[in-house]
Parts: C-alpha cells; sequence; structure tokens
C-alpha cells in the first residue's frame, strides 16, 4: 500500500501494530516521530530564507513559524554583515553596561521567548536576511 496522505498513514500504521486497542492514539505516535525527526535531522532541503526589516527601536525580531534552527543572521542595509549570537547573559551584561543605548547597527542577537532578541537596539529601520533550518514539511 502506498501512503499518500495522513488517512492512508495512520490505516498502514494500525495495519503494522495490529492492535485495535491502539487506534486513538496513532495520531500521537505520529505527532511524537514528527518531533523526533524536526530534533534529530538537519538536511540542506530543510534550509530556508527569511528576509525582513526590523523597526527603529525595536529590540525583538519575530522567528518564522517554522523556525527550528538559525544558520545564520546577517544585516543586508549597506552590503552583507554577519549578526553574532551570544548568550542571554551576554546581552543583558552589555545592556546594563552601555545604559541599552541605541545605535545604527545591532551585532548581537540571542534567543528569547521564541523571538530574536539584538543588541543593540536598532536606531534606525534594518533589513536583515535569516538563513535557517525549517520544520519538515508534512
Amino acid at each position: 500500500m502506498a501512503i499518500t496522505n495522513y488517512t492512508n498513514l495512520q490505516t498502514t500504521i494500525a495495519d503494522f501494530l495490529n492492535r485495535d486497542d491502539l487506534s486513538a492514539v496513532i495520531p500521537t505516535f505520529i505527532q511524537l516521530a514528527e518531533a523526533q525527526m524536526n530534533r534529530e535531522i538537519r538536511h540542506y532541503e530543510m534550509e530556508k530564507r527569511a528576509t525582513g526589516q526590523q523597526s527603529a527601536g525595536d529590540a525583538y525580531m519575530q522567528v518564522p513559524s517554522d523556525w527550528l534552527e538559525t544558520i545564520r543572521l546577517s544585516l543586508t542595509a549597506s552590503g552583507t554583515s554577519a549578526v553574532t549570537m551570544a548568550s542571554r547573559a551576554a546581552i543583558a551584561d552589555i545592556r546594563a553596561k552601555n545604559e541599552n543605548v541605541s545605535t545604527k547597527l545591532p551585532y548581537y542577537y540571542c534567543h528569547v521567548d521564541g523571538q530574536f532578541e539584538l543588541y543593540p537596539t536598532p536606531a534606525e529601520d534594518t533589513d536583515f536576511e535569516l538563513l535557517y533550518y525549517a520544520k519538515i514539511q508534512v
């Protein structure tokens, strides 16, 4: 039997398990398998590129909904320059020491609450390019 859709997948798993009492949990099995694959697999076909503009005065940038892992974050306004990943603690320390000064271009980022925190906070609208691993499409 060819697996061509979600219903066929569920039927194939049920046939393989050969147990009627597990039919209700097959969707959970599939979700767990998808989650494990997204944690473990990194393949060039999972790479995606997103571009956007970060508003002046906004230190937090949205992460794409299918984002798994950052490969590279770059500024693209005048040439391309990399933004370096730093720890949350390092960015908090730098912000405290420099009194959270906004300058023209950010040069550090970290992952905070499902977003990217940029440091320094951009003083003007800033163009970005994000290369990242996306979730496996199902």
